[in-house]
């Protein structure tokens, strides 16, 4: 399933779909969404981990630069998501103090304008002011920003917080990816008769991943797939019955998890 990155603003999205270009496969890119606001990001990171159950991130702009203040918050964020992600993937981001502000932490990130020294040194905590000064105006648009400022994108991301994002986009590809490689093997095999039935049900149930979060979720799962698969499939079924078979009775369990919470 695509990920999911959540920010507060058009900008905030611009900056990070920028930074992500190059370092993430188009076709695997995430979908990068806009809330309008911090409060209204977390809350729509929280609905898409309980509806769309996708793996999200949600990326903030702390607002402050006091570790205390800024550790709480991320708290706070961690385990609002949390309570709704079942077994989700989930990450929490805060650009120290705004996403804004990575574009400015080097002199050599952006090659479009000469900041002063001053400018240079408030631009980390108020990027937002130094950029008005900048354009004259209140940034409108990252395509504004991109053409005045000329930001080094490849030199941006190596920052801690483009990092860890890059990171947990790319570690849920790569599970996503070997988990639809296993299925497809015993797919392969359920047809060739190399497995039952039920040892099938049984192999697509430990891929659920699930032994923590229910009670015997492995019996569950096995016995729903044999009769939804004698039921709807015939007694061999074809590998597109197989799989998206197997999809919708985790996706069922997952439900039935978080409806019992």
């Amino acid at each position: 399933m695509k990920s999911v990155v959540v920010t507060e603003s058009a900008i905030d999205a611009g900056i990070v779909g920028h930074a992500l270009r190059g370092a993430i496969a188009y076709d695997q890119s995430p979908d990068i969404l806009v809330a309008g606001g911090w409060s209204a990001a977390e809350s729509m990171a929280r609905s898409i981990l309980l509806i769309r159950q996708a793996p999200t991130a949600l990326v903030v702009d702390a607002d402050d630069t006091d570790p205390a203040r800024t550790a709480e918050r991320q708290h706070f964020m961690e385990s609002s998501l949390g309570a709704y992600s079942g077994t989700t993937a989930y990450k929490v981001i805060q650009f120290v103090p705004s996403i804004l502000s990575s574009l400015f932490r080097q002199p050599r990130y952006v090659e479009g304008v000469a900041l002063t020294q001053r400018q240079r040194f408030r631009a980390r905590y108020e990027p937002t002011q130094v950029l008005m000064e900048i354009l004259k105006h209140s940034p409108r648009s990252i395509s504004e920003i991109e053409k005045r400022l000329q930001p080094r994108w490849d030199r941006i991301r190596s920052e801690p917080e483009f990092v860890e994002l890059i990171a947990f986009l790319d570690l849920e590809r790569k599970q996503a990816a070997a988990i639809e490689e296993r299925l497809a093997q015993l797919n392969a095999q359920r047809r060739q008769k190399l497995l039952s039935l039920k040892e099938w049900a049984s192999e697509v149930a430990r891929l659920a991943d699930l032994s923590n979060e229910t009670a015997s979720p492995d019996h569950y799962v096995s016995e729903t797939l044999v009769g939804a698969l004698q039921t709807s499939a015939g007694p061999t079924g074809t590998g597109r019955d197989l799989q998206e078979l197997a999809g919708k009775v985790i996706e069922q369990l997952r439900a039935r998890i978080l409806a019992s919470q």
